[in-house]
C-alpha cells in the first residue's frame, strides 16, 4: 500500500512538471506595447569574426543582425549599414562595396546589417562597429554619446537633403487633423526621417500632440520598407518615411514596387517635412585613422565609378558621396531643440 501511494505520488509530480514545461512555451515572442520599438533588439557582441561568406544564425522570434565577411587581411575592419530596409536586401547590396574596399585596401571586412539604429549606435560606441553608413539623426546621437565623426554624405539626384513624407491609403485621410484617433508606424527612434522630423512636424501643426494619445496605436516598425508594408496591407492606416524632394516617386515607396507595383497608386502623400541633412559614413572615434582614411578614401574613389554609382544606388538609392563636416548636421540638432527631445538622452 505505501509502494503504492509514493508510485502514485511520483505519477502527479511527472504530469504536473510537464504542464509546467508547456505554459513556458516560447519566450521569444512577445506583443509589443504601444509605442514600443517593434525593429529594435539588443545588439550582437561584434567580437566574433564571422566566416566568409557566412551568414549569422538567426535565433527564432527574436530579430538578428545579418553578417557577412569579404577578404582576409591581416587588418579586420568591421562596417555597418543601417537596416532602412530588409537587413537581406541591404547585405546583399553592400557585397559589391564590401568587396571592392577588401581588394584595393588589403583589408578583411566584416560586414554588418544591426537589428535597429539603436544597435548601431551602440556597436559604434562599443567598439564592435569601425565604419558605418549612419542616417543623419543616428550620427548626431552617435556623435553625442561616443563622439562618432562624420566623414561622407551621401548625395541623391544632386541633392544633399531630403524630407521626410507621411503616406496613408484610406482616400478620407487627407491632412494630419484626420490621423487622430488612427494607427501610425515610425521607423525608428533614432531615424530622422522615420522618426524625428515627422514628430517634430505634428508636434508644431497640432496642438498639445502627443502620438500616444493623438494616435490610437504607435508602432516602430524597424524599416521604411516596412512602414510602406504596413500601411498598405492595413496594419496602420498611416506612417512616416523618407521622400524624395526631386523625385515624386523616388520616396520609401521604390522600396516594395517590385513586390508592390501599385503602391504608388494605392498610397498618396498627407504631409511633408522640412528638409533634412542626407545620411553619412562616419567612424569610430578611436578608430586607428590611417585605416579610416584609407577606407573613406576608396569608397569616395568607388563612389566616382560606374560600377560605384550602380552599388551604391542598388544599396541606398546613393547617386554619390561627398566629403561632409559635423557642422552640417546642425539643422538634425536644431530640430530636435524644437521638437522638445533631449539628444543626449535619445537613445538609452
Amino acid at each position: 500500500m505505501q509502494y503504492r501511494n509514493k508510485l502514485a505520488a511520483l505519477l502527479v509530480a511527472l504530469v504536473i512538471s510537464v504542464v509546467l514545461a508547456a505554459c513556458g512555451g516560447d519566450s521569444s515572442t512577445a506583443t509589443p506595447a504601444a509605442g514600443g520599438n517593434a525593429g529594435s533588439a539588443t545588439p550582437a557582441a561584434g567580437g566574433a569574426t564571422p566566416a566568409t561568406g557566412s551568414s549569422t544564425p538567426a535565433a527564432a522570434g527574436s530579430p538578428q543582425p545579418i553578417s557577412k565577411s569579404f577578404g582576409n587581411g591581416s587588418i579586420v575592419v568591421n562596417l555597418d549599414f543601417t537596416p532602412s530596409a530588409s537587413g537581406t536586401k541591404v547585405i546583399g547590396s553592400a557585397g559589391p562595396i564590401a568587396d571592392y574596399l577588401a581588394q584595393k585596401t588589403g583589408y578583411k571586412f566584416n560586414v554588418t546589417v544591426p537589428t535597429s539604429y539603436q544597435a548601431d549606435i551602440e556597436a559604434l560606441g562599443s567598439g564592435n562597429t569601425d565604419i558605418s553608413f549612419l542616417s543623419p539623426y543616428a550620427y548626431v546621437l552617435a556623435n553625442q554619446r561616443y563622439g562618432v565623426i562624420v566623414k561622407l554624405a551621401t548625395v541623391r539626384k544632386g541633392q544633399a537633403s531630403y524630407p521626410s513624407v507621411i503616406i496613408a491609403k484610406d482616400p478620407n485621410i487627407k491632412t494630419i487633423q484626420d490621423l487622430k484617433g488612427k494607427k501610425f508606424a515610425f521607423v525608428d527612434t533614432a531615424s530622422a526621417a522615420g522618426y524625428l522630423y515627422p514628430y517634430a512636424y505634428l508636434k508644431a501643426n497640432i496642438p498639445g500632440f502627443d502620438p500616444s494619445t493623438y494616435f490610437s496605436q504607435v508602432i516602430n516598425a524597424g524599416s521604411h520598407d516596412k512602414v510602406v508594408k504596413a500601411v498598405f496591407n492595413g496594419d496602420v492606416d498611416a506612417g512616416a518615411i523618407f521622400g524624395n524632394q526631386s523625385d515624386p516617386k523616388g520616396d520609401a515607396r521604390l522600396l516594395v514596387v517590385k513586390d508592390i507595383p501599385t503602391i504608388f497608386e494605392a498610397t498618396h502623400i498627407v504631409a511633408t517635412t522640412d528638409l533634412i541633412p542626407n545620411d553619412t559614413v562616419s567612424c569610430r572615434k578611436d578608430m586607428v585613422q590611417s585605416v579610416c582614411t584609407n577606407v573613406i578614401n576608396t569608397l569616395l574613389d568607388y563612389s566616382k565609378t560606374t560600377d560605384g554609382q550602380k552599388a551604391l544606388y542598388a544599396l541606398y538609392q546613393i547617386d554619390g558621396l561627398t566629403p561632409t563636416n559635423d557642422a552640417a548636421y546642425d539643422p538634425i540638432r536644431l530640430k530636435a531643440q524644437q521638437a522638445g527631445v533631449d539628444i543626449g538622452k535619445a537613445v538609452k
